[in-house]
């Protein structure tokens, strides 16, 4: 759907909630950190409602990407951190209201690494396995820098695979 469209239905839902069933619930809005535009529709239209702003981002190893690309991926996606920060800085200078952000589900893969044959696998069959190396631990160091630069804007930061049990 259109962020004019979710922005709607985000609006709608976080009026019910806070109002009917619990003023001090916490409402939480996708949000993009490489679309500014998404952002600013989805905060001008449901802000009001609104206290956290998600965020959910990637960092794939493809066989398309090199290594070098690979470990620049925390700088693409702090840029984009930064920017939507500016956003929900507009957005405070305009209402007073601070909207927070959430990066849930911030997900390391080498796709290559992750696919292995079912033979090597004693117990159950193979699913979301991932075998990690230096290099998502330095993407992972790199992330956890970037949160904490950034603290006073980040409330929650969760890896995908302990939320969702990867």
């Amino acid at each position: 759907m259109s962020a004019a469209e979710y922005g709607r239905l985000a609006r709608e839902h976080g009026k019910l909630l806070k109002k009917k069933l619990d003023p001090e619930c916490n409402i939480i809005v996708t949000g993009y950190p490489h679309d500014r535009e998404w952002n600013k529709v989805v905060l001008d239209i449901c802000g009001e409602y609104t206290d956290i702003l998600s965020l959910h981002c990637g960092f794939a190893k493809t066989p398309e990407r090199t290594e070098r690309q690979y470990l620049e991926r925390v700088d693409f996606f702090e840029k984009g951190l930064i920017e939507t920060i500016k956003e929900c800085k507009a957005y405070e200078a305009l209402t007073g209201r601070h909207i927070s952000i959430s990066v849930d589900e911030w997900i390391i893969w080498d796709f290559d690494r992750r696919r292995r044959p079912e033979e090597e696998w004693t117990v159950g069959m193979h699913l979301l396995e991932q075998d990690y190396s230096i290099q998502e631990a330095l993407i992972t160091g790199s992330l956890f820098s970037c949160f904490h630069r950034y603290a006073d804007w980040i409330d929650i930061a969760c890896i995908a695979q302990s939320v969702n049990v990867i």
